[in-house]
This record gives structure tokens, sequence and C-alpha cells, in this order.
């Protein structure tokens, strides 16, 4: 009898557990919307320095993570010498004010897009 207790038991919270939460979609991710105005909102004490150090971190991370990506498909992940991260941020600002009809997209890919011209073969070492 006791089995037969416990196993109401476990059957009753199982039934209300609340569901699983839902795995991240694409629309859950930052998009280039989302990137545009908190880098344009940079500069200043406050609220700026803390979009000064959301965007650049942001693009820098999702730079880092394209390189690798790149690596692991056998295509080079070296930039042009020289590259600064200021000019990184300063293009991916630019792709997103230009190019408003792809700003609801993921904001990684807009980092992508904006800054795959500067990849260039890695020098041999």
């Amino acid at each position: 009898m006791k089995c037969s207790i416990a196993g109401v038991g476990i059957l009753a919270l199982i039934a209300v557990q609340p569901p699983a939460e839902a795995a991240p979609t694409v629309s859950n991710l930052l998009t280039g919307n989302d990137l545009y105005a908190t880098c344009s909102e940079m500069g200043g004490i406050g609220k700026g320095m803390v979009n000064f150090g959301m965007c650049y971190g942001y693009i820098s991370g999702a730079i880092d993570t394209y390189a690798s990506v790149r690596s692991e498909s056998g295509l080079d992940p070296c930039f042009a010498p020289g590259v600064t991260t200021k000019q990184l941020v300063d293009m991916v600002v630019a792709y997103l004010r230009d190019n408003p009809a792809e700003r609801h997209s993921p904001a990684n890919y807009s980092v992508a897009k904006a800054v795959k011209s500067l990849f260039v073969k890695c020098p041999a070492q």
C-alpha cells in the first residue's frame, strides 16, 4: 500500500509541475535594433558608459565567436593588420545604420556581415 501511495504522490507532483521552458528561439536573441539602440547611446556618465561597455563587449564577443567558427570551418580567422576594436565597432554601427531593413535579424548576424570583409589569409607561422 505504501508503494501505491508514493506512486500517486509522485504522479501528483509531476502533474502540477510547470511546463519546461521552451528552448530559446531567434526571437529571444538580441536583435540588430537592440544593438543599434545601445551603440547609438554611448558616451557620457551613467547610462552612456554602460551602453559603451555593452556595445563594445557584445561586438567583440560576436567577432571572437565568428572568428572561431571560421577557424573551425577551415577559413582564415585573421584580420587585416592594424584593425582596431574601435574600427570594428564603427563598421558594425555604420552597417546597422545603413541597413535598417535587416535590423530585426539577430545582432550577431549583422556583426558578421559588417566585418567579414576584414578577414584575410593568416600569415604563415
